[in-house]
């Protein structure tokens, strides 16, 4: 039986080559920027996503390109012409060698995409579930860790300010030298102060800041001198100071994590973008499949037959020419 392919045409597979291309660019740009080099593994996988697609687009442009040229030569008019003068067996025979070549590198075509459609198949799912609650839980930890931190900060930050009030208030109190440089004890002050007295007023003032010192440094404070007083300070100001580069430590991996958990989504929009691509390239199979049958179907014993040989080498040809057109982008 003859099959008529005379009405075929590029679209009578709605030949939509849109998801395979975008796949394939999103999948390079992603790779390309080192979306996920702080994943080595993951994107490794997404190199080897790359080196497929666009394998898979490279080879089947390449034959696509071969086929252009062939179809662009076929010849099938001037054998039509000799065809409707006068039907020879030598314009059949070369007739079905042409049927014969376009059918063979169709199919090599078909086999082509089919394989690298499977291969696809057996690449490592780009699966971001586990890795992003990971991420998660690290940021929830870094985010406890932070606060932590922060409160540490406000704490050391007022001590510190209440440290350098009190030192302050003992050097102004004017008893440096009455005790040798060194911080008096609450009873060395209270023998000060006697009412009426020359110094009553000034250890008062010494007491308050004494007994604020004490509560924050304890008996420390016993018998220092006010340069040892100095650098407890200094130590202090280090320590919060310390504690205030844990914080922008902290915001740093913050919004580091923050940034590979967008990550983690564009991943899942990959995993759909693989899916899409694999689905477009099941259809593209399906319409080139439909096509090589058509014309392998052929019955050429008659010019009419040729005639529908050269209808669908026609279109064929505008299939092969959006391939390039397309797939090469």
């Amino acid at each position: 039986m003859k099959a008529i392919v005379s009405t075929i045409n590029s679209s009578a597979f709605d030949l939509d080559l849109k998801p395979m291309r975008t796949a394939r660019a999103l999948f390079i740009t992603a790779w390309q920027e080192g979306d996920f080099k702080f994943l080595s593994y993951l994107q490794e996988n997404l190199q080897r996503h790359v080196r497929l697609l666009d394998q898979a687009h490279q080879q089947v442009s390449f034959i696509a390109q071969g086929k252009i040229a062939s179809l662009s030569t076929s010849g099938l008019n001037r054998v039509i012409e000799q065809l409707e003068r006068k039907p020879i067996p030598s314009a059949f025979s070369y007739a079905r060698k042409r049927q014969r070549d376009a059918v063979s590198s169709l199919q090599k075509q078909i086999d082509l995409l089919r394989d690298e459609r499977n291969a696809l198949d057996t690449l490592p799912a780009l699966n971001s579930a586990l890795e992003k609650q990971r991420l998660l839980e690290e940021k929830d930890r870094v985010e406890s860790l932070r606060a932590g931190a922060t409160e540490d900060v406000a704490r050391y930050s007022a001590e510190l300010e209440r440290v350098e009030k009190a030192i302050a208030a003992l050097e102004q109190s004017g008893l440096q030298t009455r005790f040798g440089n060194v911080v008096p004890s609450l009873d060395a002050l209270s023998a000060l102060m006697v009412p009426g007295g020359e110094y009553a007023a000034a250890a008062k003032i010494a007491t308050d800041a004494l007994k604020d010192l004490q509560t924050l440094l304890g008996d420390v404070l016993v018998g220092m001198q006010y340069g040892q007083l100095h650098e407890h300070a200094k130590a202090m100001r280090r320590r919060a100071q310390t504690e205030q580069e844990q914080v922008r430590r902290f915001d740093r991996r913050s919004n580091e994590l923050t940034g590979q958990l967008d990550k983690m989504d564009t991943l899942h929009t990959l995993e759909q973008m693989r899916e899409q691509w694999g689905a477009g390239a099941e259809h593209l199979l399906t319409g080139l499949q439909r096509l090589n049958q058509d014309i392998s179907r052929l019955a050429l014993d008659d010019v009419e037959a040729v005639k529908a040989l050269a209808a669908a080498f026609r279109q064929l040809l505008a299939v092969q020419q959006r391939l390039v057109a397309e797939l090469q982008l």
